[in-house]
């Protein structure tokens, strides 16, 4: 479990850590002033569009009295604006990268596949298809396993997968002790 990673001998609830927690990260200049970046941006609105089931007008009064207005505010920012993860790209990384997909021959996972994307575009998380990446995005692989005995699948996308991984990119000391892993840290 990630928390034994800190050496903590329990984990922190949620509530708990967000009266310590450090402000959530801003995008770098550098990602934001990338004139590739901000053309794919500019000309494909619809691809970055923010969605949430987070009201958050009353998410921010909700948190007025709040004992760190400094996360608070960093949290409702990022939940207007978009989030961006302790990520810094480095130097010589592809402007775009797909990664390779994993062969699907198996019926069933191919039709669950499709089904989730259909979910997702219902609920308009996933944009629609297009043939080649734009500017400054990556493909990473993305497929089913297996679950409950092998009764139903569970859709994998694979963040960690080649040399130009997006975990790669992820500076976990600036990440610091968030508690990420499962449900037991929200009490």
């Amino acid at each position: 479990m990630r928390y034994n990673d800190w050496g903590l001998p329990e984990p922190i609830r949620a509530v708990d850590w967000t009266e310590i927690a450090l402000p959530l990260p801003s995008p770098p200049l550098a990602a934001l002033n990338d004139p590739f970046v901000a053309r794919t941006i500019h000309e494909h609105p619809d691809l970055f569009e923010i969605v949430t089931p987070v009201n958050v007008d009353e998410f921010e009064r909700a948190l007025v009295s709040h004992p760190n207005p400094v996360f608070c505010e960093s949290v409702v920012r990022s939940l207007r604006d978009g989030f961006w993860p302790f990520a810094n790209i480095p130097d010589g990384y592809p402007l775009t990268y797909a990664a390779p997909q994993p062969e699907i021959e198996d019926e069933d996972q191919i039709r669950f596949l499709r089904d989730q994307r259909d979910i997702e575009l219902s609920r308009n998380r996933y944009s629609h298809g297009f043939k080649t990446l734009l500017d400054g995005m990556v493909r990473m692989p993305n497929f089913a396993v297996p679950k409950d005995g092998g009764s139903a699948w569970r859709q994998v996308v694979n963040h960690s997968f080649g040399p130009h991984a997006l975990n790669l990119m992820v500076d976990k000391e600036a990440m610091g002790k968030a508690p990420l892993d499962g449900m037991r840290t929200f009490g």
